[in-house]
């Protein structure tokens, strides 16, 4: 290759010839295939070494043009071509996985924000209005009664005291013509309710449904709120439809108002 030509080749690799320099270098380059696959090779070099290891001042003579023809034309380096081919491909495909992986977790987190806010602005309200249930104010009082009066007031003192796990102690201890009555089960029930022992609890309002005390049914609004506790919904609703069944039922028009504020 001539020094003029060698030089065109380095101009036109190094963007230095003008657009119509550029333009008339590459319409010989259609007719000389010899010289663009000379210009292919000096131009991958380029790409390999960089700047700094390709000078435009190195030369290469012909026979070292044709080697790197031959080397590049090669078994050996197709197999390399091919070789930083896949290993590009692998890597594009392991970043293409890595930033959905990071979509997905931004989505999932975008989602459990919005489930909170959500949660705080319409959620959140119900819960707080269906603690004034639990207050228990409304529970009878055994201060006043006699024979059985001893336990029975023991228990409720505890109970008011918010000492529920020494009130259900006094209950269990209770026996025989105390248990005649259903405001001792519910008493009972309500402790293990707030200690959060709620399958005990469950038990001792089904065994209030299985007397023969006239107001046995309270036991199905005291399971309402129990199912509501363990945040079982559907199943509080069906305790309310049965209250709701009968409009003479207890706790009647209580449950009519929950039925409301539940989702």
């Amino acid at each position: 290759m001539s020094e003029e030509l060698d030089q065109l080749v380095h101009d036109y690799l190094h963007n230095k010839l003008s657009a119509e320099e550029k333009s008339s270098f590459e319409d010989r380059l259609k007719g000389d295939p010899e010289l663009a696959e000379d210009v292919a090779i000096q131009q991958e070099l380029l790409g390999v070494l960089g700047e700094s290891e390709w000078s435009g001042e190195r030369e290469f003579d012909g026979e070292e043009i044709g080697s790197l023809k031959s080397y590049f034309q090669s078994d050996e380096s197709v197999q390399q071509a091919n070789s930083i081919k896949k290993a590009a491909e692998s890597y594009q495909r392991k970043m293409i996985f890595r930033k959905r992986i990071r979509y997905s977790i931004a989505a999932s987190f975008a989602l459990l924000v919005v489930s909170a806010i959500l949660f705080i602005l319409f959620l959140q309200p119900v819960t707080d209005d269906l603690n004034t249930y639990y207050s228990w104010n409304e529970l009878p009082t055994f201060v006043d009664r006699s024979v059985e009066g001893n336990q029975l007031t023991r228990m409720e003192t505890h109970f008011k005291a918010g000492e529920f796990n020494e009130a259900y102690v006094v209950f269990q201890s209770i026996t025989g013509n105390e248990k005649n009555n259903a405001d001792v089960f519910i008493y009972g029930g309500i402790c293990l309710l707030e200690l959060e022992r709620y399958q005990e609890a469950m038990e001792i309002f089904d065994q209030l449904l299985q007397t023969d005390l006239l107001d046995k049914e309270k036991a199905y609004w005291y399971k309402a709120l129990l199912y509501l506790r363990m945040e079982e919904q559907e199943m509080a609703k069906a305790q309310l439809e049965l209250i709701l069944s009968e409009e003479e039922q207890f706790f009647f028009e209580e449950a009519s108002e929950l039925m409301t504020k539940l989702p």
